[in-house]
């Protein structure tokens, strides 16, 4: 019985050589092509990562600006943006200059 089966495996093999050949290279190209997809996964990944930490800083940054921009009628705030950016100081207060 053993042998039987032996030659009928042997047999089929003999005659369909070429389905198994077949079926080599179609696995040989899906495992080179799923290794593509694995890469360009990882390289979309992380630049996915990288576009949010821009994201992030871009929204903290406008959200900065919207602040600005809404309490530019704000005195105090005018004040503080006269002192910050210009050096301007009000009357009565003294201005202290560092140097190296």
């Amino acid at each position: 019985m053993l042998s039987n089966f032996m030659k009928f495996t042997e047999n089929l093999l003999f005659k369909c050589w070429w389905v198994v050949l077949f079926t080599l290279i179609c696995a040989i190209f899906y495992e080179k092509g799923r290794k593509k997809i694995d890469e360009d996964y990882q390289k979309l990944y992380r630049q996915q990562t990288e576009l949010e930490v821009i994201k992030k800083r871009k929204l903290e940054i406008r959200e900065e600006l919207t602040l600005k921009v809404n309490s530019q009628s704000d005195p105090d705030f005018v004040e503080l943006l006269l002192m910050k950016e210009l050096g301007v100081i009000p009357e009565g207060h003294l201005k202290f200059f560092f140097t190296d």
